[in-house]
């Protein structure tokens, strides 16, 4: 397969379409603008939206796919992505630094090329299979799930048990007892009657004219 190559100039560029190459150039541009725009300091946070471009630009469910996938240096194989970073840097302008901690940034770790990938790789580019430096090229990554941080487990809060089952009514009247309300004064207080108390009289002998000793009371 004919290579193109070149400064900032990606192989295998002359094998897309025209349309396709026009937007191949503007991708670049956003991808550029939006780096400079936010600073090349948070490279890693925007690295997931740059490759969320790339994609929309790549997966287009046409027959042009893998010529897309092939200039821009990356295809999407499930959750593994094969990586040709030659052609990453030129759609990006980075480095090859720089793209190693974007991928880690968004969870991509390297793994080993097994038979299984390998042959998916020639699948979408037949003209790997007899071309082994070719394959070379090409780098795998896995989207790595973390574990989310286990839940502790703490058990409910009881509450403490009632003091009263249910409220407590003062007779003749509509006041319900609550423990978290202080009575007021006048339920505290002894009811205080205006009329004087009753004083039972003690039940003493009576004495007579006519049985008047005064010693009898003393008698014993």
């Amino acid at each position: 397969m004919e290579k193109n190559g070149g400064t900032g100039v990606p192989m295998y560029i002359n094998h897309l379409s025209e349309i396709d190459r026009e937007a191949y150039m503007k991708l670049k541009n956003d991808i550029n603008l939006a780096i400079s725009t936010n600073g090349r300091t948070k490279f890693c946070s925007l690295f997931s939206e740059i490759i969320n471009k790339i994609r929309k630009y790549v997966v287009q469910n046409d027959t042009n796919d893998d010529f897309r996938s092939l200039v821009c240096g990356i295809i999407w194989m499930g959750d593994t992505i094969a990586i040709n970073t030659r052609q990453l840097m030129c759609a990006i302008n980075k480095c090859k630094s720089s793209i190693n901690s974007g991928f880690q940034a968004i969870g991509y770790s390297t793994v080993s090329m097994d038979p299984t990938s390998a042959s998916n790789l020639v699948r979408h580019f037949p003209f790997m299979k007899d071309n082994l430096n070719e394959t070379r090229q090409w780098t795998l990554r896995r989207l790595i799930k973390k574990n989310k941080c286990p839940t502790p487990n703490i058990s409910p809060l009881i509450s403490p048990p009632q003091i009263f089952e249910s409220p407590v009514t003062i007779t003749d009247s509509n006041f319900e007892f609550d423990p978290l309300v202080v009575p007021s004064s006048d339920l505290l207080l002894p009811q205080i009657s205006d009329e004087p108390p009753y004083l039972e009289p003690l039940n003493m002998p009576s004495i007579t004219e006519d049985n008047h000793d005064p010693m009898s009371f003393y008698t014993l």
